[in-house]
Protein backbone atom coordinates (compact mmCIF):
# COMPACT_ATOMS: atom_id res chain seq x y z
CA UNK A 1 0.00 0.00 0.00
CA UNK A 2 3.09 2.46 0.99
CA UNK A 3 4.47 1.61 -2.85
CA UNK A 4 0.99 2.68 -4.46
CA UNK A 5 0.66 5.43 -2.42
CA UNK A 6 3.98 6.94 -3.78
CA UNK A 7 2.76 6.21 -7.15
CA UNK A 8 -0.29 7.73 -7.07
CA UNK A 9 -3.97 7.28 -6.56
CA UNK A 10 -3.95 4.79 -9.92
CA UNK A 11 -1.25 3.17 -10.65
CA UNK A 12 -0.21 -0.12 -12.76
CA UNK A 13 1.38 -3.69 -11.71
CA UNK A 14 3.92 -3.13 -13.84
CA UNK A 15 5.07 0.39 -12.37
CA UNK A 16 4.83 -1.20 -9.08
CA UNK A 17 6.89 -4.22 -9.77
CA UNK A 18 9.58 -1.90 -11.47
CA UNK A 19 9.47 -0.17 -8.15
CA UNK A 20 9.42 -2.67 -5.29
CA UNK A 21 11.62 -4.96 -4.39
CA UNK A 22 9.40 -7.76 -4.11
CA UNK A 23 9.41 -10.92 -6.91
CA UNK A 24 6.36 -11.12 -9.45
CA UNK A 25 4.65 -13.85 -7.21
CA UNK A 26 5.00 -12.16 -4.03
CA UNK A 27 3.93 -8.60 -4.80
CA UNK A 28 1.13 -10.02 -6.94
CA UNK A 29 0.18 -11.80 -3.63
CA UNK A 30 0.34 -8.37 -1.72
CA UNK A 31 -1.84 -6.95 -3.90
CA UNK A 32 -4.87 -9.07 -4.07
CA UNK A 33 -4.65 -9.23 0.21
CA UNK A 34 -5.49 -5.71 -0.43
CA UNK A 35 -8.18 -6.09 -3.09
CA UNK A 36 -10.03 -8.59 -0.94
CA UNK A 37 -8.99 -6.07 2.30
CA UNK A 38 -11.43 -3.27 -0.18
CA UNK A 39 -8.17 -0.86 0.32
CA UNK A 40 -7.30 -1.61 -3.73
CA UNK A 41 -9.71 -1.70 -6.53
CA UNK A 42 -8.05 -4.02 -9.15
CA UNK A 43 -9.23 -3.44 -13.12
CA UNK A 44 -8.23 -6.58 -15.27
CA UNK A 45 -5.05 -9.23 -14.28
CA UNK A 46 -1.60 -8.78 -13.56
CA UNK A 47 0.57 -7.89 -15.35
CA UNK A 48 -1.84 -5.74 -17.20
CA UNK A 49 -3.82 -4.91 -14.34
CA UNK A 50 -3.94 -1.68 -13.01
CA UNK A 51 -4.77 -0.37 -9.07
CA UNK A 52 -6.64 2.21 -7.40
CA UNK A 53 -6.62 3.45 -3.70
CA UNK A 54 -10.82 2.61 -2.72
CA UNK A 55 -10.32 6.02 -1.58
CA UNK A 56 -8.37 9.12 -0.94
CA UNK A 57 -7.90 8.60 2.60
CA UNK A 58 -6.65 5.51 2.28
CA UNK A 59 -3.82 6.97 0.21
CA UNK A 60 -3.40 9.54 2.65
CA UNK A 61 -3.05 7.43 5.33
CA UNK A 62 -0.44 5.15 3.91
CA UNK A 63 1.77 7.68 2.48
CA UNK A 64 1.79 9.42 5.65
CA UNK A 65 3.03 6.02 7.25
CA UNK A 66 6.07 6.64 6.32
CA UNK A 67 9.49 8.10 7.37
CA UNK A 68 10.36 11.27 5.10
CA UNK A 69 13.47 9.63 3.67
CA UNK A 70 12.06 6.39 2.61
CA UNK A 71 9.42 8.60 1.34
CA UNK A 72 12.15 10.50 -0.83
CA UNK A 73 13.88 7.27 -2.03
CA UNK A 74 10.58 5.70 -3.37
CA UNK A 75 9.85 8.73 -5.07
CA UNK A 76 13.31 8.95 -7.34
CA UNK A 77 12.99 5.26 -7.79
CA UNK A 78 9.39 5.85 -8.97
CA UNK A 79 10.59 8.81 -11.33
CA UNK A 80 13.50 6.28 -13.16
CA UNK A 81 11.00 3.70 -13.94
CA UNK A 82 8.40 6.67 -15.17
CA UNK A 83 11.27 7.84 -17.37
CA UNK A 84 11.99 4.40 -18.82
CA UNK A 85 8.23 4.54 -19.90
CA UNK A 86 8.74 7.83 -21.70
CA UNK A 87 6.53 10.04 -19.23
CA UNK A 88 8.07 12.88 -20.14
CA UNK A 89 6.50 12.83 -22.97
CA UNK A 90 2.68 11.87 -22.30
CA UNK A 91 2.70 13.06 -18.34
CA UNK A 92 5.27 15.58 -17.77
CA UNK A 93 3.21 16.93 -14.38
CA UNK A 94 2.91 13.58 -12.82
CA UNK A 95 6.87 12.97 -13.42
CA UNK A 96 7.46 16.80 -12.30
CA UNK A 97 5.43 15.38 -8.89
CA UNK A 98 8.00 12.59 -8.51
CA UNK A 99 10.68 14.34 -8.65
CA UNK A 100 9.53 17.36 -6.59
CA UNK A 101 9.15 14.65 -3.79
CA UNK A 102 12.15 13.67 -4.47
CA UNK A 103 13.73 16.84 -3.73
CA UNK A 104 14.72 17.26 -7.11
CA UNK A 105 13.64 20.46 -7.75
CA UNK A 106 15.49 21.14 -10.98
CA UNK A 107 14.36 18.21 -12.90
CA UNK A 108 10.68 19.13 -11.32
CA UNK A 109 10.79 22.79 -12.63
CA UNK A 110 11.75 21.10 -16.32
CA UNK A 111 9.15 19.29 -16.43
CA UNK A 112 6.81 21.60 -15.04
CA UNK A 113 7.82 24.30 -17.88
CA UNK A 114 7.57 21.42 -20.63
CA UNK A 115 3.75 21.01 -19.46
CA UNK A 116 3.25 24.66 -19.97
CA UNK A 117 4.50 24.02 -23.52
CA UNK A 118 2.53 21.57 -24.03
CA UNK A 119 -0.56 23.07 -22.77
CA UNK A 120 0.10 26.65 -24.59
CA UNK A 121 0.33 24.97 -27.82
CA UNK A 122 -2.92 23.46 -27.54
CA UNK A 123 -4.30 27.27 -26.39
CA UNK A 124 -4.69 26.05 -22.90
CA UNK A 125 -3.48 29.59 -21.35
CA UNK A 126 -4.62 29.46 -17.59
CA UNK A 127 -3.12 25.99 -17.65
CA UNK A 128 0.03 26.93 -19.07
CA UNK A 129 0.56 29.69 -16.70
CA UNK A 130 -0.34 27.96 -13.62
CA UNK A 131 2.74 25.19 -15.03
CA UNK A 132 4.92 28.07 -15.01
CA UNK A 133 4.40 29.18 -11.85
CA UNK A 134 4.75 25.92 -10.27
CA UNK A 135 8.30 25.60 -12.41
CA UNK A 136 9.20 29.20 -10.85
CA UNK A 137 8.45 28.43 -7.67
CA UNK A 138 10.54 24.90 -7.99
CA UNK A 139 13.21 26.30 -9.31
CA UNK A 140 13.30 28.83 -6.62
CA UNK A 141 13.84 26.08 -3.88
CA UNK A 142 17.64 25.70 -5.61
CA UNK A 143 20.81 26.98 -4.35
CA UNK A 144 21.21 31.00 -6.14
CA UNK A 145 23.24 31.04 -9.06
CA UNK A 146 23.95 33.12 -12.42
CA UNK A 147 22.56 29.94 -13.99
CA UNK A 148 19.37 29.55 -12.30
CA UNK A 149 19.09 33.68 -12.95
CA UNK A 150 18.97 32.94 -16.95
CA UNK A 151 16.57 29.92 -16.40
CA UNK A 152 14.53 32.20 -14.61
CA UNK A 153 14.53 35.32 -17.03
CA UNK A 154 13.49 32.18 -20.40
CA UNK A 155 10.86 30.74 -18.04
CA UNK A 156 9.42 34.54 -17.20
CA UNK A 157 9.79 34.99 -20.94
CA UNK A 158 8.21 32.26 -22.12
CA UNK A 159 5.09 33.37 -19.50
CA UNK A 160 4.34 36.75 -21.02
CA UNK A 161 2.95 34.86 -24.04
CA UNK A 162 -0.20 32.89 -22.35
CA UNK A 163 -0.43 36.02 -19.82
CA UNK A 164 -1.00 38.38 -22.90
CA UNK A 165 -3.45 35.83 -24.50
CA UNK A 166 -5.30 35.36 -21.17
CA UNK A 167 -5.36 38.49 -19.19
CA UNK A 168 -4.55 41.20 -21.63
CA UNK A 169 -1.77 42.86 -22.71
CA UNK A 170 -1.88 46.16 -20.20
CA UNK A 171 -2.51 43.73 -17.49
CA UNK A 172 -1.12 44.26 -13.96
CA UNK A 173 0.60 40.75 -13.15
CA UNK A 174 2.40 41.38 -17.11
CA UNK A 175 4.19 44.21 -14.85
CA UNK A 176 5.33 42.59 -12.35
CA UNK A 177 6.85 40.11 -14.89
CA UNK A 178 8.46 42.29 -17.04
CA UNK A 179 9.68 44.12 -13.42
CA UNK A 180 11.34 40.89 -12.32
CA UNK A 181 12.63 40.32 -15.74
CA UNK A 182 14.55 43.61 -15.87
CA UNK A 183 15.91 42.85 -12.21
CA UNK A 184 17.75 39.99 -13.64
CA UNK A 185 18.48 41.30 -16.88
CA UNK A 186 20.29 43.76 -14.46
CA UNK A 187 22.09 40.72 -12.83
CA UNK A 188 23.02 39.01 -15.80
CA UNK A 189 23.72 41.66 -18.17
CA UNK A 190 21.15 43.46 -20.12
CA UNK A 191 22.88 43.17 -23.38
CA UNK A 192 21.89 38.99 -23.11
CA UNK A 193 18.24 39.59 -23.41
CA UNK A 194 17.41 43.27 -24.80
CA UNK A 195 15.25 41.78 -27.29
CA UNK A 196 13.36 40.16 -25.51
CA UNK A 197 12.69 42.51 -22.04
CA UNK A 198 12.75 45.22 -24.45
CA UNK A 199 9.92 43.84 -26.69
CA UNK A 200 7.30 43.26 -24.00
CA UNK A 201 8.50 46.15 -21.85
CA UNK A 202 7.71 47.98 -25.56
CA UNK A 203 4.37 45.86 -26.31
CA UNK A 204 3.28 47.03 -22.41
CA UNK A 205 3.30 50.23 -22.71
CA UNK A 206 2.16 50.52 -26.35
CA UNK A 207 -0.97 48.80 -25.56
CA UNK A 208 -1.55 51.05 -23.01
CA UNK A 209 -1.08 54.24 -25.06
CA UNK A 210 1.99 55.67 -23.04
CA UNK A 211 3.43 58.14 -25.74
CA UNK A 212 6.75 58.52 -23.85
CA UNK A 213 7.75 55.32 -22.56
CA UNK A 214 6.55 53.45 -26.17
CA UNK A 215 8.52 56.19 -28.25
CA UNK A 216 11.59 55.46 -25.95
CA UNK A 217 11.42 52.11 -26.23
CA UNK A 218 10.97 51.54 -29.65
CA UNK A 219 14.01 53.60 -30.16
CA UNK A 220 15.77 51.19 -27.88
CA UNK A 221 14.94 48.23 -29.51
CA UNK A 222 16.18 49.92 -32.81
CA UNK A 223 19.07 50.56 -31.75
CA UNK A 224 19.97 46.80 -30.11
CA UNK A 225 19.23 45.85 -33.40
CA UNK A 226 21.20 47.99 -35.27
CA UNK A 227 24.31 46.84 -32.80
CA UNK A 228 23.41 43.20 -33.40
CA UNK A 229 22.96 43.03 -36.68
CA UNK A 230 20.83 40.36 -36.47
CA UNK A 231 18.40 39.36 -38.94
CA UNK A 232 15.51 38.57 -36.88
CA UNK A 233 16.04 41.20 -33.91
CA UNK A 234 15.71 43.99 -37.22
CA UNK A 235 13.01 42.69 -38.17
CA UNK A 236 11.41 42.69 -34.39
CA UNK A 237 13.06 46.55 -34.75
CA UNK A 238 10.80 46.94 -37.65
CA UNK A 239 7.27 45.88 -36.05
CA UNK A 240 8.23 47.76 -32.90
CA UNK A 241 8.90 51.28 -34.48
CA UNK A 242 6.40 50.98 -37.59
CA UNK A 243 3.46 50.07 -35.10
CA UNK A 244 4.57 52.96 -32.85
CA UNK A 245 4.21 55.39 -36.09
CA UNK A 246 1.46 53.52 -37.13
CA UNK A 247 -0.79 54.50 -33.85
CA UNK A 248 0.97 58.06 -33.61
CA UNK A 249 -0.56 58.28 -36.72
CA UNK A 250 2.21 58.21 -39.35
CA UNK A 251 1.48 55.56 -41.84
CA UNK A 252 3.46 56.71 -44.30
CA UNK A 253 6.71 56.02 -42.26
CA UNK A 254 5.29 52.98 -40.05
CA UNK A 255 4.71 51.21 -44.20
CA UNK A 256 8.34 50.52 -44.90
CA UNK A 257 9.07 48.94 -40.99
CA UNK A 258 6.28 46.99 -41.11
CA UNK A 259 7.04 45.61 -44.25
CA UNK A 260 10.30 44.67 -43.47
CA UNK A 261 8.55 42.94 -39.83
CA UNK A 262 6.33 40.76 -42.49
CA UNK A 263 8.37 40.12 -45.43
CA UNK A 264 10.89 38.21 -42.68
CA UNK A 265 7.77 36.49 -40.79
CA UNK A 266 6.77 34.99 -44.31
CA UNK A 267 10.30 33.93 -45.34
CA UNK A 268 11.10 31.99 -42.00
CA UNK A 269 7.52 29.95 -42.29
CA UNK A 270 7.33 26.07 -43.25
CA UNK A 271 5.30 23.52 -42.57
CA UNK A 272 2.30 24.49 -39.96
CA UNK A 273 3.54 24.68 -36.32
CA UNK A 274 3.15 26.35 -33.22
CA UNK A 275 3.63 29.52 -33.27
CA UNK A 276 7.23 31.11 -31.84
CA UNK A 277 6.79 33.97 -29.89
CA UNK A 278 9.22 36.26 -32.30
CA UNK A 279 6.66 34.70 -35.04
CA UNK A 280 3.59 35.76 -32.75
CA UNK A 281 5.18 39.70 -32.34
CA UNK A 282 6.11 39.78 -36.42
CA UNK A 283 2.31 38.27 -36.93
CA UNK A 284 1.01 41.31 -35.41
CA UNK A 285 3.26 43.57 -37.83
CA UNK A 286 1.05 41.72 -40.49
CA UNK A 287 -2.15 42.96 -39.51
CA UNK A 288 -1.11 46.45 -38.47
CA UNK A 289 0.63 46.89 -41.98
CA UNK A 290 -3.04 45.31 -43.85
CA UNK A 291 -4.91 48.23 -42.09
CA UNK A 292 -2.02 50.31 -42.93
CA UNK A 293 -2.38 49.65 -46.70
CA UNK A 294 -5.94 50.52 -46.79
CA UNK A 295 -5.37 53.74 -44.73
CA UNK A 296 -3.00 54.88 -47.42
CA UNK A 297 -4.82 54.12 -50.86
CA UNK A 298 -3.63 51.18 -51.49
CA UNK A 299 -6.80 49.60 -50.95
CA UNK A 300 -6.37 46.16 -52.77
CA UNK A 301 -3.50 45.27 -51.39
CA UNK A 302 -4.28 45.96 -47.55
CA UNK A 303 -7.54 43.75 -48.36
CA UNK A 304 -5.82 41.00 -49.71
CA UNK A 305 -2.91 41.11 -46.69
CA UNK A 306 -5.84 40.88 -44.35
CA UNK A 307 -7.20 38.12 -45.76
CA UNK A 308 -3.87 36.06 -46.34
CA UNK A 309 -3.33 36.80 -42.77
CA UNK A 310 -6.67 35.92 -41.45
CA UNK A 311 -5.95 32.37 -43.99
CA UNK A 312 -2.17 32.57 -41.79
CA UNK A 313 -3.59 32.53 -38.22
CA UNK A 314 -6.06 29.79 -38.96
CA UNK A 315 -3.31 27.37 -40.58
CA UNK A 316 -0.46 28.32 -38.24
CA UNK A 317 -2.18 30.00 -35.29
CA UNK A 318 -4.40 29.32 -32.31
CA UNK A 319 -7.27 31.23 -31.46
CA UNK A 320 -5.85 34.09 -29.74
CA UNK A 321 -4.05 35.35 -33.02
CA UNK A 322 -7.09 34.13 -34.96
CA UNK A 323 -9.22 36.57 -32.66
CA UNK A 324 -6.47 39.54 -33.61
CA UNK A 325 -6.75 39.30 -37.11
CA UNK A 326 -10.55 39.34 -37.35
CA UNK A 327 -10.35 42.23 -35.12
CA UNK A 328 -8.10 43.89 -37.58
CA UNK A 329 -10.28 42.80 -40.38
CA UNK A 330 -13.31 44.38 -38.60
CA UNK A 331 -10.89 47.42 -38.34
CA UNK A 332 -10.33 47.19 -42.32
CA UNK A 333 -14.19 47.11 -42.80
CA UNK A 334 -14.85 50.25 -40.43
CA UNK A 335 -11.90 52.29 -42.24
CA UNK A 336 -13.49 50.99 -45.79
CA UNK A 337 -17.01 52.10 -44.96
CA UNK A 338 -18.39 48.20 -45.44
CA UNK A 339 -21.17 47.27 -44.88
CA UNK A 340 -23.12 46.50 -41.00
CA UNK A 341 -24.26 42.76 -42.62
CA UNK A 342 -19.95 42.17 -42.92
CA UNK A 343 -18.88 43.67 -39.90
CA UNK A 344 -21.47 41.98 -37.47
CA UNK A 345 -20.56 38.56 -39.33
CA UNK A 346 -17.04 38.74 -38.52
CA UNK A 347 -17.33 39.66 -35.25
CA UNK A 348 -19.93 37.34 -34.45
CA UNK A 349 -17.36 34.86 -35.60
CA UNK A 350 -14.92 36.30 -33.32
CA UNK A 351 -17.31 36.37 -29.68
CA UNK A 352 -17.63 32.53 -30.38
CA UNK A 353 -14.12 31.86 -30.35
CA UNK A 354 -13.79 34.18 -27.35
CA UNK A 355 -16.34 32.05 -25.94
CA UNK A 356 -15.41 28.76 -26.75
CA UNK A 357 -11.87 29.55 -25.53
CA UNK A 358 -12.59 31.86 -22.52
CA UNK A 359 -10.26 34.46 -23.23
CA UNK A 360 -12.55 36.68 -20.67
CA UNK A 361 -10.51 40.24 -21.51
CA UNK A 362 -11.01 40.80 -25.06
CA UNK A 363 -14.02 42.31 -25.75
CA UNK A 364 -13.54 43.47 -29.28
CA UNK A 365 -16.50 41.78 -30.80
CA UNK A 366 -18.87 43.85 -28.17
CA UNK A 367 -18.43 47.10 -29.83
CA UNK A 368 -18.73 46.36 -32.96
CA UNK A 369 -21.77 44.21 -32.29
CA UNK A 370 -23.09 47.14 -30.33
CA UNK A 371 -22.36 48.92 -33.41
CA UNK A 372 -24.31 47.57 -35.80
CA UNK A 373 -27.52 46.97 -33.42
CA UNK A 374 -26.88 50.92 -32.89
CA UNK A 375 -27.16 51.61 -36.65
CA UNK A 376 -30.02 49.61 -37.33
CA UNK A 377 -32.10 51.49 -34.63
CA UNK A 378 -31.53 49.73 -31.80
CA UNK A 379 -31.02 52.25 -28.71
CA UNK A 380 -29.88 49.54 -26.07
CA UNK A 381 -26.71 49.10 -27.66
CA UNK A 382 -25.50 51.91 -26.10
CA UNK A 383 -25.78 51.24 -22.80
CA UNK A 384 -23.54 47.57 -23.84
CA UNK A 385 -21.36 50.20 -25.87
CA UNK A 386 -20.42 51.95 -22.98
CA UNK A 387 -19.97 48.73 -20.27
CA UNK A 388 -17.44 47.45 -23.01
CA UNK A 389 -15.69 50.89 -23.41
CA UNK A 390 -15.52 51.43 -19.85
CA UNK A 391 -14.03 47.88 -18.97
CA UNK A 392 -11.08 48.84 -21.90
CA UNK A 393 -10.93 52.27 -19.83
CA UNK A 394 -10.28 49.74 -16.56
CA UNK A 395 -7.93 47.89 -18.61
CA UNK A 396 -5.67 50.99 -19.32
CA UNK A 397 -5.71 50.14 -23.15
CA UNK A 398 -5.57 53.43 -24.55
CA UNK A 399 -5.01 52.62 -28.02
CA UNK A 400 -7.79 50.57 -28.12
CA UNK A 401 -10.10 52.79 -26.34
CA UNK A 402 -9.55 56.17 -28.33
CA UNK A 403 -10.91 53.49 -31.40
CA UNK A 404 -13.76 52.00 -29.33
CA UNK A 405 -14.46 56.19 -28.21
CA UNK A 406 -14.77 56.76 -32.10
CA UNK A 407 -17.03 53.54 -32.69
CA UNK A 408 -19.25 54.49 -29.85
CA UNK A 409 -19.97 58.58 -31.21
CA UNK A 410 -20.86 57.10 -34.89
CA UNK A 411 -23.16 54.86 -32.86
CA UNK A 412 -24.73 57.86 -31.06
CA UNK A 413 -24.70 59.91 -34.34
CA UNK A 414 -26.86 57.11 -36.27
CA UNK A 415 -29.12 57.62 -33.33
CA UNK A 416 -29.21 61.17 -33.44
CA UNK A 417 -27.80 61.66 -29.87
CA UNK A 418 -25.15 64.70 -30.90
CA UNK A 419 -24.54 66.33 -27.88
CA UNK A 420 -23.50 62.51 -26.20
CA UNK A 421 -21.25 61.64 -29.54
CA UNK A 422 -19.50 65.37 -29.25
CA UNK A 423 -18.52 64.45 -25.56
CA UNK A 424 -17.00 60.83 -26.72
CA UNK A 425 -15.18 62.38 -29.82
CA UNK A 426 -13.50 65.51 -27.22
CA UNK A 427 -12.16 62.97 -25.07
CA UNK A 428 -11.14 60.97 -28.13
CA UNK A 429 -9.39 64.37 -29.51
CA UNK A 430 -7.73 64.77 -26.06
CA UNK A 431 -6.09 61.52 -26.23
CA UNK A 432 -4.59 61.40 -29.76
CA UNK A 433 -2.80 64.85 -28.09
CA UNK A 434 -1.59 63.21 -25.09
CA UNK A 435 -1.34 59.75 -25.72
CA UNK A 436 0.32 57.24 -28.24
CA UNK A 437 -3.29 57.07 -29.58
CA UNK A 438 -2.88 59.93 -32.43
CA UNK A 439 -4.45 57.47 -35.46
CA UNK A 440 -7.88 58.88 -35.40
CA UNK A 441 -7.46 62.24 -35.34
CA UNK A 442 -8.32 62.88 -38.85
CA UNK A 443 -11.58 60.55 -38.69
CA UNK A 444 -12.56 62.55 -35.14
CA UNK A 445 -12.58 65.98 -36.66
CA UNK A 446 -14.20 65.00 -39.35
CA UNK A 447 -16.96 63.43 -37.32
CA UNK A 448 -17.39 66.22 -35.42
CA UNK A 449 -17.53 68.12 -38.63
CA UNK A 450 -20.85 66.40 -39.31
CA UNK A 451 -21.90 66.97 -35.89
CA UNK A 452 -21.72 70.75 -36.60
CA UNK A 453 -23.28 70.32 -39.92
CA UNK A 454 -26.13 68.62 -39.52
CA UNK A 455 -26.94 71.27 -36.17
CA UNK A 456 -26.56 74.15 -38.27
CA UNK A 457 -23.18 75.17 -37.50
CA UNK A 458 -21.53 75.17 -41.09
CA UNK A 459 -18.82 77.47 -40.62
CA UNK A 460 -17.22 75.25 -37.92
CA UNK A 461 -18.07 72.26 -39.71
CA UNK A 462 -16.21 73.65 -42.91
CA UNK A 463 -13.07 74.63 -40.44
CA UNK A 464 -13.33 70.94 -39.36
CA UNK A 465 -13.36 69.17 -42.11
CA UNK A 466 -10.08 71.31 -43.13
CA UNK A 467 -8.71 70.85 -40.47
CA UNK A 468 -9.52 66.47 -41.06
CA UNK A 469 -8.06 66.94 -44.45
CA UNK A 470 -5.09 68.75 -42.92
CA UNK A 471 -4.19 65.94 -40.58
CA UNK A 472 -4.98 63.26 -43.29
CA UNK A 473 -2.25 64.59 -45.59
CA UNK A 474 -0.16 65.30 -42.35
CA UNK A 475 -0.61 61.45 -41.22
CA UNK A 476 -0.02 60.55 -44.86
CA UNK A 477 -3.52 58.67 -44.76
CA UNK A 478 -5.44 59.03 -48.12
CA UNK A 479 -8.35 57.28 -47.31
CA UNK A 480 -8.94 59.55 -44.58
CA UNK A 481 -8.13 62.61 -46.68
CA UNK A 482 -10.69 61.30 -49.19
CA UNK A 483 -13.19 60.55 -46.34
CA UNK A 484 -12.95 64.30 -45.35
CA UNK A 485 -12.97 65.65 -48.80
CA UNK A 486 -16.01 63.90 -49.02
CA UNK A 487 -17.97 65.75 -46.30
CA UNK A 488 -16.06 68.86 -47.08
CA UNK A 489 -17.50 68.94 -50.46
CA UNK A 490 -20.67 68.15 -49.56
CA UNK A 491 -20.60 71.13 -47.68
CA UNK A 492 -18.96 72.99 -50.41
CA UNK A 493 -22.04 72.37 -52.75
CA UNK A 494 -24.59 72.37 -49.90
CA UNK A 495 -23.57 76.19 -50.43
CA UNK A 496 -23.52 76.11 -54.33
CA UNK A 497 -19.87 76.35 -54.86
CA UNK A 498 -20.38 73.37 -57.11
CA UNK A 499 -16.70 73.93 -58.95
CA UNK A 500 -14.59 74.38 -55.86
CA UNK A 501 -16.28 71.39 -54.28
CA UNK A 502 -15.64 69.48 -57.47
CA UNK A 503 -12.27 70.11 -57.65
CA UNK A 504 -11.22 69.46 -54.66
CA UNK A 505 -12.66 65.82 -54.55
CA UNK A 506 -11.33 64.89 -58.02
CA UNK A 507 -7.47 66.27 -57.26
CA UNK A 508 -7.99 63.75 -53.99
CA UNK A 509 -9.62 60.56 -55.63
CA UNK A 510 -6.98 61.22 -58.35
CA UNK A 511 -4.28 59.88 -55.90
CA UNK A 512 -6.16 56.50 -56.22
CA UNK A 513 -5.25 53.38 -58.36
CA UNK A 514 -7.22 50.90 -57.23
CA UNK A 515 -10.45 50.07 -53.99
CA UNK A 516 -12.76 52.22 -56.41
CA UNK A 517 -15.45 49.40 -54.89
CA UNK A 518 -15.25 50.24 -51.70
CA UNK A 519 -18.16 52.36 -50.13
CA UNK A 520 -16.09 55.91 -49.57
CA UNK A 521 -14.59 55.49 -53.03
CA UNK A 522 -17.81 54.70 -54.79
CA UNK A 523 -19.46 57.47 -52.89
CA UNK A 524 -16.68 60.43 -54.11
CA UNK A 525 -17.48 59.03 -57.73
CA UNK A 526 -21.24 59.31 -57.23
CA UNK A 527 -20.53 62.54 -56.28
CA UNK A 528 -18.25 64.21 -58.97
CA UNK A 529 -20.62 62.32 -61.73
CA UNK A 530 -23.96 63.38 -60.03
CA UNK A 531 -25.49 67.06 -61.63
CA UNK A 532 -25.34 70.02 -60.01
CA UNK A 533 -29.16 69.86 -59.56
CA UNK A 534 -29.12 66.31 -57.23
CA UNK A 535 -26.82 67.76 -55.24
CA UNK A 536 -26.49 69.82 -52.06
CA UNK A 537 -29.69 69.25 -50.89
CA UNK A 538 -28.19 68.64 -47.33
CA UNK A 539 -24.74 69.80 -45.45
Amino acid sequence: AQLGAVLGRRFSFQELAAVSELGTAALEEQLNRLVDARILIRAGKPPDATYSFGHALIQDAAYDSMLRRRRMTLHDRAARVLEATNARAHDPLRLARHYEAAGRWREASELCALAATKANANWAYAEAIANLRQALELLSRTPESSERDRTEFRLLMTMTQPMQAHYGYTSSALLDVYDRMRRLADRLGPENHAEGMLANFWAFYCARGDRVETVQLAGDVQEQANASGDAAFLALAGFVTGATSYYLGDRASALPRLTRAVQHLQGIRGEPHPPTRAEQRLFLAWLVRSVALCDVGHIDEGRTSIAEAIAFAEQHGGPFEVLQALDYRIWVALNLGEDLETIAAIAERAERLRAEYEIGWWNSAAIWIGAVRAVRGDPSAIADMRRTVEATRSQCSGNRLNLELVVLARALMALGRLDDARACLDEGLALCQTTLAGFPESEICCLQGEIAGRTGDLESAAALFDRAIAVARAQGALLFELRATVASTRLLMHRRQFVEGRTRLDVVLAKFRDGFDTPYLAEARALLDAEPSNQGSSA
